[in-house]
Order: C-alpha cells, then structure tokens, then sequence
C-alpha cells in the first residue's frame, strides 16, 4: 500500500486528503479513512470515495489545525480479504524539541487501533473457525456426490441408503454450523471499526457477505432436498463447491 500524504510524515501544511493506493483491485461494497485527532474525536465527516480502478480510496479532509492525527483505514479485497491498518501524521512544526512522529493516544469511543506482531485469541479463533468450515464444506458435498453416486450404481440396499442419507444430513447440519461459526468469527474482522449500518453493507454490498448468504441459503435447501433425486444432489453438492470456487 502507497499512502499521500507518507504515513509517520510531519506537514508544514494541512493536506487536503488523504489518498491510499493497494496492489490488488478492491471490493466497493465496505471502505473507509478515518481521521482522529488527540482527543479520540473524528475530524472528517465525509465519506472516502473509491476510484474508478478499485484500487484506491481517498477522502478529502478539512482544513486541518497543528497537531498529530491518526489515519485509520479499512477495505477489503476483491478476493474477500480484509485490509486495515493505522498510522500517525502530523501537522505543523514539531514541538518539545522531538521530529519523531507518534500516534496520540485515541482513547475515546473505544477504539483500538494498535497493530501487534502477536497472535491473539480473536485470531486463533478465526484460523479455527475457517478450518473446521473448509473441513465440513468437503464432508458436505463428498457425501452428498457419494450418496449420488451410490444410488446410481444401485450397490446400496434399502438399510444403507437410508444411513447413509441420515449421515448426510448430519453433516449437512454440522457444516451449517461450522458455517454460522465462520460468519460470527469474522464479522467484526470485516466490519473493522464500523458500526451496524456497515454490518448491513457487508452482507449487501460486498463478496464475501453475499457468498456466506448463498452458502447458508444452500445448506438450508441441501436440508431440505438431498436424498430425493439424484441429479438434485448432484447439483446441490457442485453448486456448493462452485459458490466457494
């Protein structure tokens, strides 16, 4: 990522926006730039706008007075990977002697900002809640075509369709699980510092928010309509590989 003006830079003039360019093309349902001053206050009210590549964002600031500001930014790529980050910048001579640049300690609102080398808990429980999902998306659909595929043949009896159509279902039911367990361990990584009207854009407006819809409103029709028709299961367990694909 390329920042205008530098991250960590000292202005002798306001600058009139704030520009961030990324490598890679960018989804345009969920961004933004917030400005914090030293008191945790916002001093930028309009919204960033995306450019016509989707690989930037920009958001024109106002005349801003001396002092030392925090950039905060949140997008999220067109492969469905959140990006964010934050990053001081000052304005005006420096003061105490000191050219250094460092961040004001935002604390009003809550927000946390920091970035930290370590691993937390919140993503521990990501990396679990994505491998357990990709496990029980490829349970899901194997047994499903496995199911398909026996029916076909005719190898099954009466008794061994009938598990292996309850096991099906179970793992269906383990998958819209591991599914809702993805969605609520990554909510809050995608929303960033957004509020309840970001939330709604991230299922309306964006990739990764419209597939976790389409995926749940797979498993729930899989719920409904595997082990009824062979080309119904077929289908469905393809149409579940090709929503991830």
């Amino acid at each position: 990522m390329t920042a205008v003006p530098e991250p960590n830079a000292r202005l002798a003039e306001p600058p009139p926006a704030i520009a961030l360019t990324f490598n890679e093309r960018l989804d345009d349902g969920l961004y933004y730039i917030k400005v914090y001053d030293s008191a945790g206050g916002q001093v930028a009210t309009k919204p960033a706008v995306m450019s016509a590549d989707h690989t930037g964002i920009r958001l024109e600031l106002p005349g801003l007075k001396p002092g030392v500001y925090l950039i905060s930014y949140h997008v999220i790529s067109a492969d469905g990977h959140p990006v964010g980050g934050s990053y001081p910048l000052a304005v005006g001579p420096a003061t105490g002697g000191g050219a250094a640049v460092t961040a004001p300690p935002v604390s009003a609102g809550g927000h946390q900002h920091g970035l930290t080398g370590g691993i937390g808990v919140a993503e521990v429980g990501r990396y679990l809640a994505r491998g357990i999902y990709y496990m029980t998306l490829l349970a899901a659909a194997g047994w499903v075509l496995w199911l398909a595929a026996a029916r076909r043949s005719g190898a099954a009896d009466d008794k061994a369709a009938a598990a292996w159509r309850s096991w099906t279902t179970n793992t269906i039911r383990v998958y819209v699980v591991a599914l809702l367990f993805l969605v609520a361990t990554h909510v809050p990584d995608y929303v960033g510092e957004g509020g309840f009207d970001d939330t709604v854009k991230l299922f309306t407006s964006t990739g990764i928010g419209l597939y976790w819809i389409v995926s749940l409103l797979l498993a729930i029709a899989g719920l409904m309509l595997v082990g009824r028709r062979r080309w119904l299961d077929t289908a469905w367990a393809l149409l579940l590989l090709l929503a991830k694909a």
